[in-house]
């Protein structure tokens, strides 16, 4: 049986941005002409008094605006000038918080140390959330304590009310943890199946040569089937209940919402 250790959903999200471009109008100095003559009886004196006194008006001038701008400065109301200039974008959404499993629980460990794993090998998504199926537990030992199961990390973006599925990886196998004096759990390591043709030989060897455990993992590994695809709502939905958002579906490429 040959199946690919991770399964990896990438898709591309466009976003159309409406760009508006203010023009900038330079003014230009035009020469007023009326056709009139100087003539002797205007001295010369009195046409460079004149002059002086308008150049002397215009600094004045200048030097006021630049006293009020001082004084303004720091005061922009950012709803005024928003209104005043349309092109003034609305600040981004609040990111997302990150998805924290309870880590007095098995899964709730397992979800954080998947994140922490295996999420540097994607681009970023706003928000990670795990779907954590383990099918087998051996706690015999509280130092190595062994899960084996279908694990995910799924990645998403939010789009208005919903929560885009864009990117993310399968891991089954078998992960070790040890019991901590708090009471909780952490993970020490995991044992993940081989990709490629080796995938489902090393899923068997990682449950100790037992088929029918390789199988029970095998068969979760598929999102779209019962009781994972339960599994994976109740976690999105947990997790936006959790943190209050306003988040009513989730959504993978090409399919339909699934109403939280």
């Amino acid at each position: 049986m040959n199946k690919p250790m991770m399964t990896m959903v990438a898709f591309a999200v466009a976003a159309a941005l409406g760009m508006a471009c203010l023009g900038c109008s330079a003014s230009t100095a035009e020469k007023e002409d009326d056709g009139s003559l100087a003539t002797s009886d205007t001295p010369a004196a009195e046409e460079s008094e004149g002059a002086a006194e308008d150049e002397n008006a215009a600094e004045t001038e200048t030097a006021a605006e630049a006293e009020v701008a001082v004084e303004n400065e720091g005061d922009t109301n950012p709803e005024a000038a928003k209104a005043a200039n349309p092109t003034v974008e609305d600040s981004a959404a609040e990111p997302l918080p990150p998805y924290a499993g309870d880590a007095d629980t098995l899964d709730g460990s397992i979800a954080n140390y998947l994140i922490a794993e295996f999420s540097p090998g994607y681009e970023a998504p706003d928000t990670w959330i795990p779907v954590v199926q383990t099918v087998a537990v051996d706690e015999s030992n509280a130092e190595d304590i062994e899960c084996w199961g279908s694990y995910w990390i799924l990645g998403y973006n939010q789009n208005g009310t919903t929560l885009e599925c864009t990117c993310g990886g399968n891991y089954p196998g078998c992960v070790h943890l040890a019991k901590t004096a708090e009471g909780g759990y952490e993970v020490s390591s995991m044992d993940v199946a081989e990709d490629g043709e080796r995938w489902y030989g090393s899923l068997v060897e990682i449950c100790g040569d037992d088929s029918a455990l390789a199988d029970e993992i095998a068969a979760a590994t598929d999102l779209s089937a019962e009781p994972q695809a339960g599994i994976r709502t109740d976690a999105i939905r947990a997790y936006v209940q959790e943190n209050g958002l306003n988040v009513t579906a989730y959504q993978d490429f090409g399919w339909d919402p699934v109403e939280l």
